[in-house]
């Protein structure tokens, strides 16, 4: 039953878009607790329903009005006071979760592999089980820290987070997550950059590789991207004329960076000497599935040409911002730069591009 005063609206995606930006809460006619909650610059749906005496609110995912009514029978149902029956295994929130979640294969690769690995013998246990069982977990995580090391502990202590988190939002009534007072395990920052004398031999192996693998790690080290974003490139992705280069696969969102003229050069030189194929890195099917091997030539790991790519922008003195758009990093860690719009920084953040092409043409003495 409705509140008395309370706005109303139907539930039709014209009828959302017409709701005005800053007008608060309306109910959405037709659909169990679900709510339109419109804010100064934002409308997002929500589900409300008293459990246990009081008023749950969850946030939903949905960004149009069919979705949400979708989810929000879900959620309903999953709020209702007698759904103590219909608690899941740690294995089903999993699933559940993965279902739900559009998230990378790495991704999900991590997750299936954490659990399975490491806390294989909880996969059949109820979720509350495990939330309840805080020195279990806790014991866990440092005894697979001390087997492992802290990156498989840190691992295995996200994805329990993010269950038990998720698991939450079905079950209000399930107990606190373990992990909101068992401390992360910290990985050391990783300090891999190289210095002018290991960039030179670096140099050395690398100018003296096939003409795929060359290419391959000047992008890298020229565009400071992961080794995945720059094995999927597309040679749509590469814009001569604009001196763009989007990368469509990476850890958050597709981001575009300017390329500098020397880049430019090689991939054009590279895409007159290669196979013809829609990839700038073809292998038998698609794109080189795996990175090209570097230990086989003793070079390092490609990602330490990311850490490189980052320190030199440092040194040369490039702005925060600047570095932020050039690595594809997420503006979304504070409220200042969320107010930044990236796209107008491609072309100023081109300069400090070409700085960096020019720092590495002089210590590997580049004609």
């Amino acid at each position: 039953m409705a509140r008395k005063g309370e706005k109303r609206i139907e539930p039709t995606q014209e009828a959302a878009d017409a709701v005005p930006f800053g007008s608060g809460r309306w109910r959405v006619s037709g659909s169990m607790g679900l709510y339109l909650r419109s804010r100064a610059r934002t409308k997002t749906y929500v589900v409300v329903r008293r459990v246990g005496g009081r008023l749950v609110e969850r946030a939903l995912q949905a960004r149009t009005m069919a979705a949400a009514r979708r989810e929000a029978q879900r959620v309903w149902s999953a709020l209702r006071p007698d759904s103590s029956g219909e608690r899941w295994t740690l294995a089903q929130a999993l699933d559940q979760y993965l279902t739900e979640r559009e998230l990378r294969p790495k991704t999900i690769k991590n997750y299936r592999g954490a659990l399975c690995r490491y806390a294989k013998d909880w996969l059949r246990r109820p979720v509350e089980s495990v939330m309840l069982d805080r020195v279990g977990v806790r014991s866990r995580i440092l005894h697979v820290q001390r087997e492992h090391g802290v990156g498989a502990a840190r691992l295995l202590y996200c994805t329990l987070s993010v269950l038990f988190r998720y698991y939450r939002r079905y079950f209000p009534s399930a107990p606190e997550p373990p992990t909101a007072v068992i401390a992360k395990p910290r990985c050391a920052p990783r300090d891999s950059a190289l210095d002018a004398d290991a960039l030179r031999r670096w140099w050395c192996i690398v100018n003296n590789l096939p003409a795929k693998e060359r290419t391959y790690w000047l992008t890298v080290l020229l565009t400071g991207a992961r080794c995945s974003s720059v094995l999927a490139l597309r040679w749509e992705d590469v814009d001569f004329e604009r001196r763009t280069i989007r990368f469509g696969i990476a850890k958050t969102n597709p981001y575009s960076v300017p390329m500098s003229d020397r880049l430019a050069v090689v991939l054009l030189e590279w895409q007159a000497a290669s196979p013809p194929s829609e990839w700038v890195f073809p292998g038998r099917n698609g794109p080189v599935a795996v990175p090209f091997a570097g230990r086989r030539h003793g070079l390092p790991e490609a990602h330490s040409l990311r850490h490189t790519f980052r320190t030199t922008l440092a040194a040369l003195g490039a702005p925060m911002e600047i570095a932020m758009v050039l690595l594809g990093h997420s503006f979304g860690g504070s409220v200042s730069l969320g107010y930044v719009t990236v796209n107008l920084l491609l072309e100023p953040a081109r300069e400090w591009a070409e700085k960096v092409a020019a720092y590495y043409a002089e210590i590997l003495q580049w004609q």
